[in-house]
C-alpha cells in the first residue's frame, strides 16, 4: 500500500479539530461542543487503528500476499470499512487479529495497556449500540477480573413498570432489560468477556456510615470502593445534566414496598418509588 498517513487527508481527528474551530467562531453550546468532543476521543482510537493496520501491511508485505491468495485487496478493502463506520475499526481488528487481552485507556497515564494490567483508575471508552459512547472506570480488580463502573448514566428507566419492590434488583423489570436489551448494545469484544452485568449497591457508593441507611435499606455487606469516598464520583451525569440512579437495594418491607435506594445528584441516598424514571449506572466485570 503506498497510503501515507503522515499527510493523508482522511484523518478523522483533523475532520474533527476543523470541525471544532468552525463550531467555536460561529458560538456553538456547550453541549454541542461536548458532543463532539466525545466522538474526537472515538476518532482518536480510529485513527491510529488505521494506522496501525497501514503500517502492518507494509511492513509485512500483505498486499502481495492478498494478490497471490486472493481476488481482492483485502487490507485496502479494510480501510475502506473502517473509513465508513468509525465503530467498523475495532470490530475489523478483532475479526482478522483478534484482541486476546483487550485494551483500555490510563487515566493516569494516558496510553493504551492490556487489561491484564489495568489498576483502580483506569477507564475504558465503549460504544453502546442505539445509547452512545461512554467512560466506565475500574474500582476493583482481582487475580480473575477487574470490576468496571460507568462514569455516567446510560439511561432513565424504571425499576419496574408496577410500583413494588418485591424480588429486589434481581427480580426486577430494569434488571431483564440490562440483560436483554443493554447487553446486545454492548461491542462483540466486551460482551466475550463480560459478567455480572448490574448496577452499584448502597455499600459500594455510599457506604453504610449513616444510620437512616443502615435502618431503611436491605444491606448488601459491600464495603464502600475507594474512589466512591470521592463526592465526585459518586454523582453522574446523563445527557450533560446531573441525575439521580438507582442502587441495587430495596428499601426493608417495614418502611416501604415500593420503593429502592437512589444516589442523588450530590452523591448521598435517598429512596424513590420503583416506578419512577431514574439513571441507570451500569457496572460489570471483564475476565482477565
Amino acid at each position: 500500500m503506498e497510503r501515507k498517513f503522515n499527510n493523508y487527508r482522511g484523518l478523522e481527528t483533523t475532520a474533527v479539530c476543523n470541525l471544532m474551530k468552525q463550531m467555536i467562531k460561529r458560538g456553538a453550546t456547550d453541549e454541542e461542543l461536548l458532543k463532539v468532543v466525545t466522538y474526537f476521543e472515538a476518532a482518536i482510537d480510529f485513527d491510529a487503528a488505521n494506522i496501525r493496520l497501514n503500517d502492518a501491511a507494509q511492513k509485512n508485505d500483505v498486499k502481495a500476499l492478498a494478490e497471490k491468495y486472493n481476488s481482492f485487496d483485502w487490507t485496502d478493502d479494510i480501510v475502506r470499512y473502517c473509513e465508513a463506520d468509525v465503530e467498523a475499526t475495532q470490530e475489523a481488528i478483532n475479526q482478522l487479529f483478534g484482541i486476546p487481552n483487550g485494551v483500555t485507556v490510563s487515566r493516569r497515564q494516558k496510553t493504551r495497556i492490556p487489561i491484564s494490567n489495568i489498576k483502580v483508575g483506569d477507564q475504558i471508552a465503549i460504544p453502546l449500540k442505539g445509547f452512545g459512547t461512554f467512560l466506565a472506570t475500574a474500582h476493583k480488580v482481582t487475580n480473575n477480573g477487574a470490576m468496571f463502573i460507568f462514569d455516567g448514566y446510560v439511561a432513565k428507566r424504571p425499576m419496574n413498570e408496577k410500583n413494588t419492590n418485591n424480588g429486589g434488583f434481581e427480580e426486577s423489570d430494569l434488571k431483564r432489560w440490562m440483560d436483554t436489551e443493554l447487553l446486545a448494545s454492548f461491542p462483540d469484544w466486551i460482551k466475550s468477556r463480560i459478567y455480572g452485568l448490574t448496577i452499584p449497591t448502597v455499600g459500594e457508593v455510599i457506604g453504610w456510615n449513616d444510620d437512616w441507611n443502615r435502618e431503611h435499606f436491605e444491606k448488601d455487606f459491600d464495603q464502600q470502593l475507594p474512589l466512591m469516598k470521592e463526592c465526585k464520583n459518586r454523582s453522574a451525569y446523563f445527557k450533560n445534566e446531573l441525575e439521580w440512579g438507582w442502587l441495587r437495594n430495596a428499601m426493608k418491607q417495614e418502611y416501604s414496598s415500593a420503593s429502592f435506594a437512589i444516589v442523588y445528584g450530590i452523591g448521598g441516598a435517598s429512596c424513590l418509588d420503583a416506578s419512577s424514571s431514574c439513571g441507570v449506572r451500569p457496572e460489570f466485570w471483564l475476565v482477565r
